[in-house]
């Protein structure tokens, strides 16, 4: 099985070129387009690792970043 990577970032052509480029490198990626979908993915299901944008509309990566290491199910996943 290949690693998970969730890729987000607020624009859609960047987060599609990545996830191709990742996917054609052979991991499975994820995409969220804001913060909070970001949020609900991760607690759906746990990626290996996070690639996040931090000037983000809504929520703002640092704040996503800031939940996902005060919650004891997701700190150890590397943003």
């Amino acid at each position: 099985m290949s690693e998970t990577i969730l890729v987000v970032d607020d624009n859609e052509n960047a987060t599609r070129m990545t996830a191709r480029m990742l996917s054609g490198l052979g991991y499975e990626v994820m995409t969220a387009l804001d913060g909070p979908t970001a949020l609900a993915q991760v607690a759906g299901r746990r990626p290996d690792c996070i690639l996040l944008d931090i000037m983000m509309p809504r929520m703002s990566g640092l704040e996503v970043l800031t939940r996902l290491k005060h919650d004891p199910e997701t700190t150890g996943i590397p943003v």
